[in-house]
C-alpha cells in the first residue's frame, strides 16, 4: 500500500510540474508587449505582430494563395506584405491542413506552413496558418504555441523590443 501511495504521489508531482511552469522557466522568459515588431521568413519581412494569448495557433495574412503538388506533397505559393510595402513571394510545403468553422459560414480548409519568426531575440519555427487578415489590424497573429513558456505578454505595453535574432 505504501508503494502504491508513493507511486501516486510521484505521478501527481510529475503532472503538477509538467502543467505549471517552474520559477526558473518563468525567470528565463522574456516579457514582451501585446504588440511587437517581428521578422517573418528568411526574407526578414518586418511586420507588426499581435501577441494573442487567447489564440492557440499563429496566423499570417497571405494573398494570392495557390495550392500545388511537388514530389507527391501539398505545397502553397503565396505572398506576404508589410504595411511599409516590403513583400515576399514564398513557396512552402503544407505542414498540415486545418478546418475552420465560422458561425453562419461554410467550413473551409486552411493550409498551415512552418515559418521562421523572430520576436525580440527569440527565433522559432512556427506553425502558421495562411488566412485573409485584410480586415484585421495586425497581419501577423502570434498564438500560445509560439509563446510557450519562453515569452510572457504584458498587456499594458507595446513595442518593447526590436527583432534581433541570429537566424
Amino acid at each position: 500500500m505504501k508503494r502504491v501511495l508513493s507511486l501516486v504521489a510521484a505521478a501527481a508531482t510529475l503532472a503538477f510540474v509538467s502543467i505549471f511552469p517552474t520559477q526558473s522557466s518563468v525567470a528565463q522568459a522574456k516579457v514582451l508587449g501585446w504588440v511587437e515588431w517581428g521578422l517573418v521568413s528568411k526574407k526578414k519581412i518586418r511586420m507588426r505582430a499581435k501577441l494573442d494569448t487567447g489564440a492557440r495557433s499563429s496566423s499570417i495574412h497571405a494573398e494570392d494563395i495557390e495550392h500545388f503538388r511537388r514530389n507527391g506533397r501539398d505545397w502553397v505559393r503565396f505572398e506576404i506584405r508589410s504595411k511599409k510595402g516590403q513583400s515576399a513571394r514564398l513557396e512552402l510545403p503544407v505542414h498540415r491542413w486545418v478546418r475552420i468553422r465560422r458561425a453562419g459560414a461554410k467550413t473551409h480548409k486552411r493550409a498551415v506552413v512552418l515559418m521562421g519568426i523572430c520576436l525580440g531575440t527569440r527565433y522559432k519555427m512556427a506553425q502558421v496558418n495562411l488566412s485573409s487578415r485584410s480586415r484585421m489590424n495586425y497581419a501577423l497573429l502570434i498564438g500560445r504555441r509560439f509563446l510557450g513558456d519562453t515569452i510572457l505578454v504584458d498587456s499594458s505595453r507595446r513595442y518593447t523590443t526590436e527583432p534581433n535574432c541570429r537566424e
